[in-house]
């Protein structure tokens, strides 16, 4: 669990202070330590839902193993050799702006080292373009090393590391040996075991996050990839699906490590593999997931079955990462073409539903103003399928749940008020529906209003608070 020179009982004022909310006022939180779980963070009062309980910035951002191309100034990915722009030190970055700020960036740490290295300088024109490149997975220990002596590498190696369960794995040290050689070509005084022991700090430990959310000129979703960040405190959390609720004093304080919509199999071997433990949370020894959200339509043979669903959730993943992909017709081919297998409400459709939710209203050709009437039914069945599933396991304050009832207001009043407009409906029906329409706008406000107001759901926040008042007026007047 703690590696050497990594006391389990060394004080961590150093991780404390590096909270910064409300500087001077009583935590909310204690830390503590078993030896069986190491140390992780119990609520020293009641803790309400939505009230903050600190606030870190990361020790070091990264890109994550096994990722594709980006730019490593602002992370956004890139896409062919021809638009990179590279750096003096040789890695491609995305733009005139971050080749500006490359020196005042997190970049600065590798571009030094690599200008200085002329002879490991990376080929831009060997990377690949359309997958995973594995020059990146170098990035994460140059930074980290590059700040050896520093408090941050003293904080990060007070962090666990389980190492030698990581090398018990098969295959585990041999899958880094071409990033080992790397860093002992540009670190010369690095040893196997200090770079191993980075590998297990940053696998237990760090958090795969995306940034530059939001939307691009023409109002489209922009996808950008996950990044590694690596913190303190932050990293203390125990793994739970029953965050974002009330915390008693004395509980822990639990955070979710993996994605919310991955069936109960693939959950159970992602936290297996990557975080080495087996998961008993009360929703991980549910089977269903709510209603088939695991299933797969015919499962005659138990251990083939799981083998496909393992299957469809890797496709999953490669057409949530491919900045191509992201079109409605591919993602309503992906369900189309699946659906004779998986349980229409299986969580890998649940979270394509998730994405198409938005889609249908914003993507070119998807504007909410050229909707058919087809297409504006199809954004709302997709909302209450996505709404039904997430009730059954995204409990308390939830973004999924804020994104889903800003989208699904949206059909419910431009169709009700077309089939009104033309007859179709009669007033007491079609103003029940725009009520409906109300509550889900509410209660989207309610989820969001925690949101950063810079990410792509902060955003939304903003119009939907603009949106309430017109709308409450537009009710009253029918």
């Amino acid at each position: 669990m703690f590696h050497v020179s990594c006391d389990p009982h060394d004080p961590l004022e150093d991780f404390l202070a590096r909270d910064i909310l409300d500087p001077g006022s009583e935590r909310s939180y204690r830390i503590k330590f078993d030896s069986k779980e190491g140390r992780y963070l119990v609520a020293s009062k009641d803790i309400e839902p939505g009230e903050d309980i600190l606030t870190e910035e990361a020790l070091f951002w990264s890109p994550r193993y096994s990722t594709r191309p980006l730019c490593l100034v602002c992370y956004g990915y890139l896409y062919n050799k021809e638009s990179c722009y590279i750096c003096e030190c040789g890695w491609p970055l995305c733009s005139e702006e971050c080749l500006e700020s490359a020196k005042t960036s997190d970049h600065v740490l590798e571009c030094s080292l690599y200008t200085s290295h002329s002879q490991l300088r990376p080929d831009v024109h060997a990377f690949n373009f359309l997958g995973v490149e594995p020059s990146y997975d170098v990035v994460g220990p140059v930074r980290l090393l590059s700040k050896k002596g520093s408090s941050k590498w003293y904080m990060t190696w007070k962090l666990m590391s389980h190492l030698e369960d990581w090398k018990k794995i098969p295959g585990w040290i041999e899958a880094h040996h071409s990033v080992m050689k790397e860093l002992k070509a540009l670190f010369t005084e690095t040893t196997d075991e200090e770079i191993l022991t980075i590998f297990g700090i940053f696998y237990t430990n760090d958090f795969g996050v995306r940034v530059n959310a939001g939307v691009d000129g023409n109002g489209n979703p922009v996808l950008c990839p996950k990044i590694r960040q690596l913190y303190t405190l932050t990293s203390l959390l125990s793994h739970d699906f029953k965050a974002k609720r009330r915390i008693s004093k004395g509980e822990k304080i639990t955070g979710t490590y993996v994605d919310v919509f991955a069936p109960t199999i693939v959950r159970k071997k992602v936290l297996k593999e990557s975080k080495l433990f087996d998961c008993t949370c009360k929703r991980c020894s549910e089977a269903q997931d709510g209603v088939g959200g695991s299933d797969l339509v015919v499962k005659n043979h138990i251990q083939r079955a799981l083998k496909k669903l393992l299957k469809y959730y890797g496709d999953l993943e490669e057409i949530l990462e491919d900045p191509e992909s992201c079109t409605v017709q591919a993602y309503e081919s992906f369900i189309s073409t699946r659906k004779k297998e998986l349980h229409p409400h299986n969580l890998i459709f649940i979270r394509l539903m998730y994405s198409l939710s938005g889609f249908y209203g914003r993507l070119s050709g998807y504007e909410m103003p050229v909707m058919t009437e087809k297409m504006l039914r199809r954004k709302w069945e997709i909302g209450e399928v996505v709404m039904k599933a997430l009730d059954t396991f995204d409990l308390g304050i939830s973004s999924y749940k804020g994104m889903i009832d800003y989208e699904l207001h949206m059909p419910m009043i431009m169709l009700t008020k077309m089939e009104l407009d033309a007859g179709y409906v009669e007033y007491d029906k079609a103003k029940d529906i725009f009520q409906k329409a109300l509550t889900h706008l509410k209660a989207s406000l309610s989820h969001l209003q925690y949101e950063n107001p810079m990410s792509f759901e902060g955003q939304i926040y903003a119009g939907a608070s603009l949106s309430l008042v017109p709308l409450d007026s537009f009710i009253s007047q029918i």
